[in-house]
């Protein structure tokens, strides 16, 4: 079984399972993203925060709740998702999780609409939530990446200091997105081409490359693979320490534990990749080839990370010009 059927198979059963307990409106949005081939992560996602809209609005009648849905009661809705309890205090919500909700409910009502459960979709006369806080680039610098490397070397258990160095090493090596990181399954890896086949966001297939130094880390935590968790009944490429597939929680875990306190800097997964792109703008590799690397649709996303250096440029010139 492939990484990715595997992991959608296991998103699959908690989505039916939560199905069981929402009205059976629920269970036609499920198929109607389904067809509009949105990944389970998203299914899952969406159909939680229409529950979690459905229980703030609606008190009483909830097999059609949707029927009786007000533009002022969804607006008191989305003007309460600004803020939320945390440990006792109230705590600013980011606008890219009150965006994230609004496209949810947008979504199901637009599912309503298109299968005649109702005329209008109230949310037209709502707006989506702009990101108002421009994103900086966080990336791991060459002495960040060195620094990560010995702390693995030094801090993982015997078994796994060569799956950590592999985790690193494609991470910031290819780009690959951490979703797609713990799918692969060691039938994916092709030694003679330098290849590893992926599957990432929206079931896009293709083939990222690596490189001589990645090739040897690969094969040494191949070896161990076979050495301690021969035993494991699973394809996957990087097991966990009950011998199946590493999942995205455990490579957050793991990048909290190698990177904590780098320059005070908040390393996620997803830090990893882009540092790749960061670290390719740096070497003069042109923002095409970038985008094809990270497999970005457009260009559009990748100029970010070219702008890190244009930032920095900036940051030496007003350093220089400081000294007079």
């Amino acid at each position: 079984m492939s990484g990715r059927i595997e992991s959608e198979n296991k998103l699959r059963d908690k989505i039916e399972e939560k199905l069981k307990t929402l009205p059976s409106i629920f269970y036609d949005f499920y198929n109607y993203m389904e067809a509009d081939q949105k990944s389970y992560a998203t299914i899952k996602h969406y159909i939680e925060y229409v529950a979690d809209f459905m229980d703030a609005v609606v008190k009483d009648n909830k097999d059609e709740f949707y029927k009786n849905i007000t533009v002022p009661q969804i607006r008191e809705y989305l003007i309460s998702l600004r803020r939320r309890v945390e440990n006792g205090r109230e705590v600013k919500n980011s606008d890219s999780i009150q965006a994230t909700r609004w496209s949810a409910i947008n979504t199901f009502f637009n599912f309503l609409v298109l299968d005649d459960y109702i005329e209008i979709n109230p949310m037209s006369k709502t707006k989506r939530p702009k990101n108002k806080k421009e994103k900086t680039v966080v990336y791991l610098e060459q002495d960040e990446i060195n620094n990560i490397i010995d702390r693995i070397k030094k801090e993982s258990k015997t078994q796994f200091v060569n799956r950590d160095l592999a985790i690193i090493t494609l991470g910031v090596g290819t780009g690959i997105r951490v979703g797609a990181l713990v799918q692969i399954n060691v039938s994916d890896i092709d030694f003679k081409e330098n290849t590893i086949h992926v599957i990432e966001k929206g079931g896009k297939e293709r083939y990222l490359r690596f490189g001589t130094n990645a090739r040897n880390i690969l094969s040494a935590w191949l070896v161990d693979r076979a050495t301690y968790f021969g035993d494991a009944d699973t394809e996957a490429l990087f097991v966990s320490q009950s011998r199946q597939r590493l999942t995205v929680e455990g490579v957050r875990r793991l990048m909290e534990k190698y990177a904590n306190g780098i320059n005070g800097k908040h390393i996620t997964p997803h830090k990893m990749r882009s540092s790749a792109a960061t670290n390719l703008a740096k070497a003069g590799v042109d923002i095409q080839t970038i985008a094809d690397i990270l497999g970005h649709s457009s260009v559009t996303t990748t100029q970010r990370y070219a702008a890190v250096l244009e930032q920095n440029k900036q940051q030496a010139t007003d350093a220089l010009d400081n000294l007079f």
